[in-house]
């Protein structure tokens, strides 16, 4: 019996991407839009769904593991994070395929995170404001550019 290699997440979400826009073009089932990339982003970290999580970045965000790796890092300081209210920025230069958002988030955060080299990886227990950078991809598909702390 031969044995199938598994998948990696980048390529799941790849596949996904894939079968979303095949499904919203053959049933005209329109693709998810900017503020629901974010809400899934978001969602999949607090579910403890990282490898997924970080498949949603840009690739340039990603360059290589180690990338992917150090935002794993962050990503899994979270005992629990919370989407409270998200709304489009109007600070920076937003075109067609680049949007930003102001998100406001409630973060718990796990005992030890306060070790690393910037302690919580600039996160605090309780309300967190960020800015979500959005790109479109080549496929059309909306990827998660950058998260910061101010616009």
């Amino acid at each position: 019996m031969e044995k199938v290699p598994e998948q990696t997440a980048q390529q799941e979400s790849n596949n996904n991407a894939q079968q979303t826009q095949e499904v919203a073009k053959s049933e005209n089932v329109p693709l998810p839009q900017e503020e629901d990339i974010v809400r899934l982003f978001f969602n999949l970290i607090n579910e403890g769904k990282i490898p997924e999580a970080v498949a949603m970045l840009d690739a340039s965000a990603v360059l290589n593991d180690s990338d992917k790796q150090a935002w794993g890092v962050q990503f899994n300081i979270f005992s629990s994070l919370n989407l409270k209210s998200i709304e489009p920025s109007n600070i920076g230069d937003e075109t067609e395929d680049q949007k930003t958002f102001k998100v406001v988030l409630d973060a718990k955060i796990k005992p030890g995170s306060e070790k690393a080299v910037i302690p919580n990886y600039g996160w605090e227990k309780g309300e967190n404001i960020r800015w979500v950078s959005l790109k479109k991809d080549e496929s059309g598909m909306w990827k998660i550019l950058g998260i910061g702390t101010g616009p």
